[in-house]
């Protein structure tokens, strides 16, 4: 993808306003200056967007994101091991942690991982 914002260009809040405005004020993220990490949104699909959707006809709801962030939780920390630059994964649904997994010891052949519970 492309990189904005870092040369005094426009920033991604300066181009796709629409599309970031969900993620402002969350995090420490402002989409106008740097921000350390990924941030991911599930998105959710009633019937009736779903049927006036151009991207997708599929209907996703609340639980169906539920369903996702468990199956991710149950493999995450696997999933650690082939990320060699991510450290950590923190899993949250607005500003509420549900959970984050740790790599521990990296640099050496060993991995250790924990995983913690939610709290915000």
């Amino acid at each position: 993808g492309g990189r904005y914002g870092g040369g005094g260009g426009p920033t991604l809040a300066d181009i796709f306003g629409d599309q970031v405005a969900p993620f402002v004020g969350h995090w420490g993220c402002d989409m106008r200056t740097p921000f350390r990490g990924t941030i991911l949104r599930l998105p959710l699909r009633t019937l009736t967007t779903a049927r006036a959707s151009e991207i997708s006809s599929a209907v996703h709801d609340a639980n169906d994101a539920r369903g996702v962030l468990q199956l991710f939780r149950a493999v995450s920390s696997k999933a650690l091991l082939f990320l060699r630059n991510v450290r950590r994964l923190d899993v949250s649904v607005d500003d509420t942690r549900l959970y984050s997994v740790h790599a521990c010891g990296r640099g050496g052949g060993d991995h250790a991982y924990r995983l913690g519970g939610g709290g915000g």
